[in-house]
């Protein structure tokens, strides 16, 4: 079952690629040049579409049919909706937020994210309101955070899915089979997608696969570390997560030192500076996994350490 995830998201993946790069002409679906991008000719991003297909029919045949799991399907339906309006229409950022923000709370309502069954968990409700918002609020961010390191050929599907990757060990090692088959779901697909993305890339991902990824990364990473059935410790997720979550409250601090809304778009991005120091496309590309296999490997080897050395762990690196 857990290869037939992996394998069925990668064949499906590999199928779609080509008849939707045809359509992208249809649809508009292309990712035009502009001053804060580095490719120079129009790339389909239909790369997303793909990706969120591949995953879905996987979680729809090989998991139970529950109030969970529809949970989870019916929030990435709506995450896949907001990404391809944006990608065809570039949708304003508060409503990018706000169909996000419905998408967790699907998740959460729904008991695919169990806050009963969370270690921080307590009945009382200011505890609990207080531990749906950190949810809300982790989830949300590594959702955008995913969008916006999505900047090079490559980039965002090599770093999460070295973080899938570790994501599945655990899942593996804490015996939580359901949320392998997911996790191998995603691998199948984004190694499906890779195929196409390598520099130099034939497709891009665009907003319907960083977000989608994103919000799957901020999902299950709670699920594996927060559940009260394991030691693992609950800052994991930070280190799980790793650089795009450090760069992305960079560039927003960055911007408003400088007056700038922190949704300004720049090239203020940790990818952008590297090439600004003379790094070629791949090069930063590959140290970027780097420093991100660092954050993965050191989320394995601190996975039963307390949180506050995690969390100066995750801020060490971030300040290096």
């Amino acid at each position: 079952m857990f290869m037939l995830a992996f394998i069925s998201a990668l064949l499906i993946t590999i199928a779609l690629i080509p008849p939707l790069t045809y359509l992208s002409d249809k649809f508009n679906l292309y990712d035009y040049p502009s001053a804060r991008k580095v490719h120079a000719t129009p790339i389909p991003r239909i790369g997303g579409i793909a990706i969120t297909v591949a995953i879905l029919i996987p979680i729809a045949t090989l998991l139970s049919i529950n109030t969970a799991n529809i949970g989870l399907i019916t929030a990435l339906v709506c995450i896949f909706i907001v990404g391809v309006l944006d990608d065809i229409i570039s949708l304003n950022y508060r409503y990018k937020f706000l169909i996000q923000i419905l998408a967790i709370c699907i998740v959460l309502l729904m008991g695919y994210i169990d806050v009963t069954e969370s270690y921080y968990y307590q009945a009382n409700i200011g505890y609990t309101f207080s531990l749906v918002a950190l949810y809300l609020f982790f989830i949300l961010g590594v959702t955008n955070a995913i969008n916006l390191a999505d900047g090079l050929d490559g980039l965002a599907g090599g770093a999460t899915l070295l973080s899938f990757s570790m994501m599945a060990l655990l899942a593996f090692e804490s015996n939580n089979m359901n949320v392998l088959i997911v996790v191998l779901a995603i691998l199948g697909s984004v190694f499906g997608f890779m195929r196409y993305n390598t520099h130099p890339a034939k497709v891009f991902m665009g907003d319907t696969g960083s977000l989608l990824l994103g919000f799957l990364l901020g999902v299950l990473s709670i699920i594996i570390c927060h559940s009260e059935n394991n030691a693992y410790v609950k800052t994991l997720p930070l280190l799980l997560v790793g650089l795009p979550v450090f760069d992305t409250l960079f560039v927003m601090a960055y911007r408003i030192s400088r007056g700038r809304s922190p949704f300004h778009a720049d090239k203020n991005h940790f990818h952008h500076r590297l090439m600004n120091n003379g790094l070629k496309h791949q090069e930063a590309v590959l140290l970027i996994y780097l420093i991100q296999v660092v954050f993965v490997l050191l989320a394995y080897f601190m996975r039963y350490n307390n949180e506050i050395s995690v969390l100066l762990t995750f801020i060490a690196i971030s300040g290096a």
